[in-house]
């Protein structure tokens, strides 16, 4: 008795439709979809003019988004001393503005008040608020 190989006219009719060129396009016109997708979704940072005028480009960002304070206290400090290390001049922390917390912005201010203290103490030149309202331009 002989076998039937279905795998082999499967093959064949895959190799029809999946040529080299077929996938670069398909992965191609995905990837614009998902361009396009992100262009729309992500709003642009607005950072003031004179801020942005007086500082150099952000060089490195830190999230904090669903972060605890102890966390965002931790993560805060050791992105700091790294970027004082790395002899960055400027850097972006993103806290969000607290719009999904039941009680408002709460890691925003306590990030601000950690900031200040780092200003106090020397750590950074100075800080602000960008205009979206959920992050922070910092100067070392």
């Amino acid at each position: 008795m002989e076998a039937i190989s279905y795998h082999n006219d499967i093959d064949d009719e895959m190799e029809q439709f999946l040529t080299r060129e077929a996938i670069e396009d398909a992965l191609k016109e995905k990837g614009d979809q998902k361009d396009e997708k992100q262009k729309k979704s992500v709003p642009k940072r607005q950072v003031s003019y004179k801020f942005s005028k007086e500082y150099p480009k952000v060089d490195s960002e830190l999230d904090l988004h669903g972060r605890t304070q102890e966390e965002s206290e931790r993560f805060l400090y050791n992105f700091i001393n790294s970027a004082k290390i790395g002899k960055l001049k400027t850097i972006r922390v993103i806290t969000g503005r607290g719009m999904h917390s039941k009680n408002g912005p709460v890691i925003r201010n306590f990030v601000e008040r950690l900031l200040e203290i780092h200003q106090r103490n020397g750590k950074i030149k100075k800080f602000k608020i960008e205009t979206n309202g959920g992050s922070f331009l910092i100067h070392i």
